[in-house]
């Protein structure tokens, strides 16, 4: 690999690409969010009680994404409004 990003401390099941960023589902539970041009964590979303298993961005804004998780739930996350979510150091 050219590049390698050691995202989640479990599986991760989803990757998506969108604009300038990298959006990461994993078995903990949470979304991140990664610069594409730097590689480095911008955020991490939490709120599902369950693995995540898919991450979809759309199309028509740089900001929204939604995640689908094992809990049942599908969320749509504005990541400049980033509710339930942690800040940039995790």
């Amino acid at each position: 690999p050219s590049y390698t990003i050691q995202a989640h401390n479990n599986c991760i099941f989803d990757v998506a690409s969108h604009e300038n960023s990298i959006l990461s589902a994993s078995a903990d539970k949470s979304v991140r969010k990664w610069d594409a041009q730097t590689l480095t964590h911008i955020d991490t979303f939490i709120g599902h009680k369950g693995s995540v298993k898919t991450v979809v961005p759309f199309h028509y804004s740089p900001f929204r994404f939604i995640s689908a998780g094992r809990d049942g739930n599908v969320f749509i996350w504005d990541s400049r409004h980033p509710t339930n979510s942690s800040d940039n150091n995790s």
